[in-house]
This record gives structure tokens, C-alpha cells and sequence, in this order.
């Protein structure tokens, strides 16, 4: 029985734990019988815990962590956005031109170029794949040939453009050429004068001819399925961020209370491996609770240097092939926001929104269209939310209703004619906070059959903070030491014991008035001593 009842008492005063110290069972400490009426006491628990191995406990994905002594709660969440890189891609184009052939003996080269509508402006494309198609078409006419030559697609076979001669001897009216584009390197920019004109492809037509012939000669070419590995330019390009939502791990718990912590903080690393300035821009920034109320972010101060600013433009560095990847680290805290004005509605997640736009900067640059766009170019927002734990806690609740509770029914015991259980808790507590308790025992329509504490379900004190110093330190000496005593009658026990599930709902308070700052450190714990009586009356029986 005694394991069983400890399972119940140690989950009800600090549920979080999940039954850790299940592990520190002491050897029965004393067996007293009686004649017909045996008592019998066991130890049960002797540990010392801090408030690191408590929360640790409560949502093992939680990061909890410390610096000098200071306990920091910690919510990471890694977001990568992968562009659609199609918007950068060559699109399938066809390019035709018909080219008359005279009655006089005839060499016709021309050039000229044709222009891919964009709003970047594209100075190189390296290829990763895709077709090129050339062909040419003669009308009834002999003793005409032709040449296509694609000066901006360079290839390693052919780095001074690539030329394709017309060749009627599998078919006398169409000469088709294919070609493998991977490898190949696309050059978009020509020059018309003195001007530089970009998203454009130049090209070269041949056309010879014998006398006395006349006729047309079609010349066409196009592209399909064109990828790219890199793409080199001037680039823009727009995109809205979907809607991010972050819970909030061990606090999404919290059922009601109101938390008043200094310095929190909300830090954005945002990076990008695309080599051309960037900027971001996350319009809002939204708390909200269980009761669906939301709070905003907003910017306050003026030393907004390193802040994330909202609604408004925030730049960004850019990757270069020296260093593929680039990040700036922005911060909001109770310097340059709001954030500890909104904190204390206990939120329990973080969301927002924005657009990320490439080709946006506040700078001047000497060349800018040597900037770059890779296949694997990405975006990603690191985010951190820091709660240290330093502050005022007050009437903050956490609820767990548990099902795989098992308590021994006495009465079924024919010997057993009375008993009684008692619980003894000692506590020696060191953590400036007072935690309060409750235990409802429900049948499987949610029924409360009895309750720990018969005071209208709600939750006692159990144990109680020491003395806090000026600078919220506990002071030493005053650590609290209290001895609870529960008394469980039978008819109370056999409540228990017929029960379903166990709701426990723990409360938490800092101890300290007008929201008084205490600083909940580390090497600060509470030591947890309980043992289990019963007393039984026997009848042996004939």
C-alpha cells in the first residue's frame, strides 16, 4: 500500500516531478505490530531538489539553463523558409525569325538580342540542367544553309558561344538541334552603345544562299526546363512570411496567476545564405493566453540599436563566398519594448508575421550586380524567448489530471475490521516561494468524490517561503521548516481508493508584497521528507 499512497502524495504536492523520487525509497525504517491493532510506519522520501530540477521535470523539452547562479527559462524555435526558386528561373521561352533569301547570291549575318521580361536584372545564370532547342526550316528551296550563334550561352566545349549549322541531310526542310544545357553558362546582358541592357540573350544569324534562289528561311530556338545553380545580378524579389505561432512549453500550463519577471527577452537571428542585401520586416508581434487575450509588442526607448523594430525595415547582411552564410542578431527586452508589460497575463504562445524582401538595402554599392541567388539559398529566423527567474509570482497555477493512480481497497480484506492513514510531510524550504496545494479525486464522469483538503477545493499552504532581504535573497538562516499532517478516516480512503483519476492543482507565490523582486537561483532548493502511518484494527477471527 505504501508505494501506492506515495505515488498519490508525491504527485499531488509536486506533480511536475512525475514521480522522480520514486528512486529515494529509504528500507522500512520501523515495523510495529501490536496485538489486533498493528500500526505500521514507513519512510518514504528524503530529497533535496532545486527549482532547475523542477521544471526540467515538468516539460522535459524545455531548455532550462544558468548563468551565474541565475535560473533562465528558455524557448528556442528554429524557422527556415525555402524560397520558391522556380520565380528565379529562366521560363520556357520560344524565339523565332524569319529570314528571306533573295534571287542573287546572298550572306546575310546579323545580330541582335532578345529580352527576358524581369524586375531583376540578371547578369549571369549558371546551369544545372534543361534543353536548348535549335532549329531551322526551309521552304522549297535547295542550295541555302544556316547557322545560329548563341553568344551568351557559354559551354565548356564551346566557351565562345555556342553555334548550330542547319543540316538537311535527314530531313531536306527541318534541321533540329538539342542540346544538354548542364554545365553551360548563360550569359544576360548585352551592350546596345554605351549602355548595359540586362535579362537579355544575344544572338548571331547566317544565312548563304546560291543564285538565282529565293525563298524563307525560319530560324527558331528555345528553352525548357531550364534549373539553375546560381544566379548572379541585380535580384528583387518579395515574399510574405507565413503566420508563425511558438508555444511556450512549461508556462502553457498555466491556468491563471500573473508573473512580473525582469528582463526578459525575445532575440531574433536572423540569417540568410542568399549572397544580395535583404531586409525583414515583422509587422506584429503577438502574446496571447488560454483566455485568447492578446497583447503586442511595441518598440519603446531610444536605444534601439540592436532592437528588432516593428512595422518598420530591418536590414540584413548578405552571404558571400567567402562566408555562405550571414546573420544579425536582434533583441527586444524591457529596454527597447514593452515586453515586461505584457508578460504578466501569463501567455502561452508567441506568434507572428512579416515579409522578407531580397535586393533591399540602405546601402550603395559599386557593383551591384555581382550579387547572387544559389539553388540552396535560404532564410531563417533562430529565435530565442529568455524568461529569467527573477522577479514577483503571484497566484501562478499549474493543473494535471492523472488516470494511472492504484489504491488498495482495505475493505476487501476480511481480517481488517477499522484503519486510519496518515500522511507526515516535512519540508525545510530555501526557494523565496510558498507552494500551495489541492487533490480532487474524480470518478470517470469528472465527480468529485473527495477532496485532500476539505476546504471547498481550494488549494493550503504546505510550504512557506524564509525571509527575502532587501535584494530578494532569501535570507540564510531563515529557511522554513513545516511538519503537515493529513488525516485520511475511512470513509474518506474508501473515496479515494474507488476513484477514477487524480486532478492536482499546485499554486505558486513569491511571498513577497507590492510585487516585491525575489531572485530564484540555482543553488537554492527545498528538502522533502515524508512518511506513511497506518493503524489498523484486526480481528483474527475465530
Amino acid at each position: 500500500m505504501g508505494k501506492y499512497f506515495v505515488i498519490a502524495v508525491v504527485a499531488a504536492l509536486l506533480f511536475i516531478v512525475k514521480g522522480c523520487y520514486l528512486n529515494d525509497f529509504d528500507d522500512i525504517e520501523e515495523v510495529k505490530i501490536e496485538s489486533f491493532s498493528p500500526s505500521f510506519g514507513f519512510p518514504v522520501v528524503n530529497s533535496t531538489v532545486n527549482l532547475k530540477d523542477l521544471l526540467e521535470s515538468a516539460d522535459p523539452g524545455s531548455v532550462i539553463v544558468v548563468r551565474n547562479d541565475s535560473i533562465i527559462f528558455k524557448v528556442n524555435e528554429n524557422l527556415t523558409f525555402e524560397l520558391d526558386l522556380n520565380t528565379f528561373n529562366v521560363p520556357d521561352r520560344e524565339f523565332g525569325f524569319p529570314i528571306p533569301v533573295s534571287e542573287s547570291s546572298f550572306d546575310l549575318y546579323s545580330e541582335d538580342y532578345a529580352t527576358i521580361g524581369s524586375d531583376s536584372e540578371i547578369k549571369y545564370i549558371d546551369l544545372s540542367g534543361g534543353e536548348l532547342w535549335i532549329e531551322f526550316e526551309r521552304s522549297e528551296i535547295d542550295d541555302v544553309g544556316a547557322e545560329l550563334l548563341l553568344t551568351s550561352l557559354r559551354t565548356p566545349e564551346e566557351p565562345d558561344g555556342l553555334v548550330a549549322v542547319a543540316d538537311w541531310s535527314e530531313n531536306p526542310f527541318v534541321s533540329r538541334h538539342v542540346y544538354d544545357l548542364s554545365g553551360a553558362v548563360l550569359d544576360m546582358f548585352v551592350f546596345d552603345g554605351t549602355d548595359i541592357i540586362y535579362n537579355s540573350i544575344s544572338y548571331g544569324i547566317g544565312v548563304s544562299s546560291a543564285p538565282g534562289v529565293s525563298g524563307e528561311i525560319a530560324v527558331r530556338f528555345g528553352f525548357s526546363s531550364v534549373a539553375f545553380e546560381r544566379m548572379t545580378g541585380l535580384i528583387y524579389h518579395d515574399i510574405e512570411l507565413p503566420a508563425q505561432e511558438i508555444n511556450l512549453g512549461s508556462l502553457s500550463s498555466v491556468i491563471e496567476g500573473e508573473i512580473f519577471l525582469k528582463n526578459p527577452a525575445l532575440q531574433f537571428d536572423i540569417g540568410t545564405s542568399f549572397g544580395t542585401p535583404s531586409s525583414v520586416l515583422i509587422d506584429e508581434i503577438r502574446f496571447e493566453n488560454y483566455d485568447n487575450e492578446i497583447k503586442y509588442l511595441e518598440n519603446t526607448g531610444t536605444d534601439l540599436e540592436d532592437a528588432l523594430l516593428l512595422g518598420e525595415i530591418n536590414y540584413l547582411p548578405f552571404a558571400t563566398d567567402d562566408a555562405p552564410y550571414a546573420s544579425k542578431l536582434f533583441r527586444l527586452d524591457a529596454g527597447n519594448s514593452n515586453m515586461e508589460q505584457v508578460l504578466p497575463f501569463s501567455p502561452n504562445k508567441i506568434s507572428f508575421s512579416g515579409n522578407f524582401n531580397l535586393g533591399d538595402t540602405d546601402q550603395a554599392f559599386f557593383s551591384p550586380h555581382d550579387f547572387y541567388v544559389n539553388d540552396t539559398s535560404s532564410f531563417n529566423i533562430d529565435m530565442d524567448f529568455e524568461l529569467p527567474l527573477s522577479g514577483s509570482i503571484e497566484n501562478l497555477r499549474f493543473s494535471q489530471v492523472l488516470s494511472d493512480l492504484s489504491w488498495p481497497e482495505l475493505d476487501s480484506i476480511d481480517l481488517i475490521d477499522d484503519y486510519k492513514v496518515t500522511l507526515l510531510l516535512k519540508t525545510v524550504n530555501g526557494l523565496p516561494m510558498t507552494f500551495a496545494l489541492q487533490a480532487s479525486f474524480l470518478d470517470e464522469n469528472d465527480n468529485v468524490l473527495a477532496l485532500l483538503f476539505d476546504n471547498d477545493g481550494d488549494v493550503e499552504n504546505i510550504i512557506e517561503s524564509p525571509d527575502i532581504d532587501g535584494n530578494g535573497n532569501p535570507i540564510a538562516g531563515t529557511e522554513r521548516e513545516k511538519l503537515t499532517v493529513f488525516e485520511l478516516p475511512r470513509d474518506k480512503y474508501d473515496a479515494i481508493a474507488s476513484s477514477a483519476k487524480t486532478e492536482f492543482v499546485l499554486r505558486v507565490d513569491t511571498g513577497t508584497e507590492n510585487r516585491r523582486v525575489v531572485n530564484i537561483l540555482a543553488s537554492q532548493s527545498i528538502t522533502i521528507q515524508m512518511s506513511v502511518a497506518l493503524d489498523i484494527t484486526v480481528n483474527p477471527g475465530p
